[in-house]
């Protein structure tokens, strides 16, 4: 939760040139950037819910440059890179925000079919092409508008019900991808160099999970 006497957020120019919050400590956002709410009713307080959300704000703007399910399939993480204003000399921070609970994941594209069309060739898997498409090898992706929490969900609604924790439906758009989440609970964190989502082991007999009776 954000204490009363955090710095009013200056703003400072985000990833496509749209305005962007930045603390006092010259990092974008708020400065809110850990939630794990533990509140088991039918819905989250106001002051969860608006602490998620500037969570989502301190991402506005920024860049992913990852997304999917977990390696113990549970949850869905984002990695965001956070670059504060280059005035402030502070060096690009990666958040993981992880969206646990994670019950539904849909992905789609946002780039047209004509853009498509035009996107086919492997060489805009790297930078440096003149082709006329889209450049995959950008390798990250714009967030915005970026997150929106959608409070009225139906079908966060229902799993809430049949679970008996609160749920929310999200939605995030990017310049790549249209994401929407159905999830419980929302962990922020700072990642160290070298982190990886899933890493290629020495094969193990295969384990297989077990739905329970």
């Amino acid at each position: 939760m954000c204490a009363r006497n955090d710095p009013v957020p200056e703003l400072v120019e985000g990833h496509s040139g749209h305005a962007a919050s930045m603390n006092g400590r010259g990092v974008p956002g708020k400065g809110c950037l850990v939630h794990g709410p533990r509140v088991h009713s039918d819905t989250l307080p106001a002051v969860e819910i608006s602490e998620m959300q500037a969570a989502f704000d301190d991402a506005f703007d920024q860049a992913v440059v990852f997304h999917g399910f977990t390696e113990y399939l549970r949850d869905y993480e984002m990695i965001v890179q956070i670059v504060a204003a280059p005035s402030t000399g502070i060096p690009m921070r990666s958040l993981r925000y992880l969206f646990v609970n994670c019950v539904q994941a849909d992905v789609s594209t946002v780039l047209p079919p004509d853009l498509w069309a035009r996107s086919l060739d492997d060489r805009l898997l790297e930078l440096g092409s003149d082709l006329d498409g889209y450049v995959w090898g950008v390798r990250e992706q714009g967030l915005y508008p970026g997150f929106e929490l959608l409070p009225d969900s139906e079908i966060a609604r229902s799993w809430s019900t049949s679970v008996g924790i609160p749920f929310h439906e999200l939605r995030m758009m990017s310049n790549a991808h249209d994401i929407s989440l159905v999830f419980s609970d929302l962990r922020v964190t700072e990642l160290a160099p070298g982190y990886a989502p899933f890493s290629v082991h020495t094969p193990e007999p295969r384990r297989l999970g077990s739905l329970g009776g």
